[in-house]
């Protein structure tokens, strides 16, 4: 498993964080206390009833290096909005010894009122008379969101075709024009293109001077099928121009399988660190053996297994069929070397996660028939479009490409 730990050593995130986190905190001498306090606030909300992880498991910190050694660049796989609470616990959970400060670069609609306008905001406040007091809102939101990036030492990047639209009613329609963001489309061109340059800049300055990690979603995006998709040259880039190591991170989430309170069980593989490219040649192979890294070592998780069997399943048929595929599934995997959440392995565990996926899901896309169940189209057509580009489904099973061959699974 190249090297990986063994599948035991997974831990509980949790309770690492909250000591951190604790007042006085042992992290005052490493980090700013703005970011404490930020870092204790999105804590609390993670594990909200009704809010976003219900737990989440971690293995290889031993990959980090120490504090005393350069900092390495951080790479994440992306997958959903939860990946901020995610980071927020895997991040303030590091061994003391292994700690580093952080940057990044993060999307540039948080450091404005155009995230809140164009993600958050339904479309219907965006026209006629309220469209004012949305963009007023948007406003207040951008500056709760700019304070928390500031504070992780985030730089804004302008993505072309989505934070640099190609036109100008794009612009209007989507990003609210001048009204949010106070220019014109042309000067906001101009501002974004030189922005971004200076971004990248101040990000190789920071680990530079201040040996600060740097924190990367390599993808760029999420909105894409549940698969590792290519991979944007900064990272590569970055690697080879500071000569630092590449440490790749897989998370996956139990999304099938909420608690009664919709929140989710996470999970974050560390791989041991990538070494450099040695020049600019070697960039695409770099990206290339990160992508593969990401998909290979994403946690094979029962929401996976649980969308295949579905996905397999010929229609109409009977739950104990489903069950029963679901479990041989289970089987395989844990009887493999993938990467997977060690529950697999037992039938509590498995029994468990089961009812979940059929109290929370299953019955919300499939109808029972006297033959036996069959989907509803429509029910699945519901998902979050700005999240992901397939159903949740096929997204779930397109988390875990690497393991479709051991499973008998053929992507239609």
């Amino acid at each position: 498993m190249s090297g990986l730990p063994e599948r035991e050593v997974w831990q509980s995130i949790r309770p690492i964080t909250g000591q951190h986190l604790a007042r006085p905190s042992p992290l005052k001498d490493l980090v700013s206390a703005d970011l404490i306090r930020w870092a204790r606030r999105v804590h609390k909300i993670a594990y909200m009833p009704f809010g976003f992880l219900e737990s989440l498991q971690v293995r290889g910190y031993e990959y980090l290096p120490l504090r005393e050694d350069p900092s390495p660049i951080l790479a994440v796989a992306h997958k959903k909005l939860h990946d901020v609470f995610l980071l927020e616990e895997y991040l303030a959970g590091r061994p003391l010894e292994r700690f580093h400060d952080l940057t990044l670069v993060a999307q540039a609609g948080l450091f404005s009122g155009v995230y809140a306008y164009r993600d958050i905001m339904p479309a219907f406040l965006k026209k006629g008379l309220l469209r004012r007091p949305t963009i007023a809102l948007s406003h207040q939101i951008g500056k709760i969101l700019k304070d928390l990036t500031e504070t992780v030492h985030a730089n804004p990047v302008y993505r072309e075709g989505s934070d640099i639209p190609y036109d100008e009613a794009t612009f209007e329609a989507e990003l609210g024009g001048a009204a949010i963001l106070g220019l014109e489309y042309q000067q906001y061109v101009k501002f974004a293109a030189r922005t971004t340059l200076e971004s990248v800049a101040r990000v190789q300055k920071l680990m530079q001077e201040r040996n600060y990690l740097f924190l990367i979603l390599p993808e760029g995006k999420y909105c894409h099928d549940g698969s590792i998709a290519t991979l944007q040259d900064l990272t590569s880039f970055m690697a080879f121009r500071r000569k630092r190591l590449t440490i790749p991170v897989a998370i996956a989430y139990d999304e099938l399988c909420p608690d009664r309170t919709g929140r989710l069980a996470a999970f974050a593989c560390t791989h041991p660190a990538l070494s450099p490219p040695q020049s600019r040649d070697d960039l695409p192979a770099f990206s290339q053996k990160l992508q593969h890294i990401l998909q290979q070592q994403t946690p094979v998780l029962s929401s996976h297994l649980l969308a295949i069997a579905c996905l397999q399943q010929p229609e109409p048929f009977s739950l104990s069929q489903l069950r029963d595929r679901f479990l041989q599934h289970a089987r395989t995997i844990s009887n493999s070397d993938l990467v997977q959440d060690p529950g697999l392995c037992r039938t509590d565990y498995l029994e468990e996660r089961w009812t979940r996926f059929l109290k929370r899901k299953f019955y919300n896309w499939y109808k029972k028939t006297p033959q036996g169940h069959v989907l509803l189209p429509h029910r699945m057509a519901r998902f979050s479009r700005s999240e992901r580009t397939d159903h949740d489904l096929a997204w779930n099973a397109n988390n875990i490409r690497h393991a479709w061959r051991l499973l008998g699974f053929q992507d239609n």
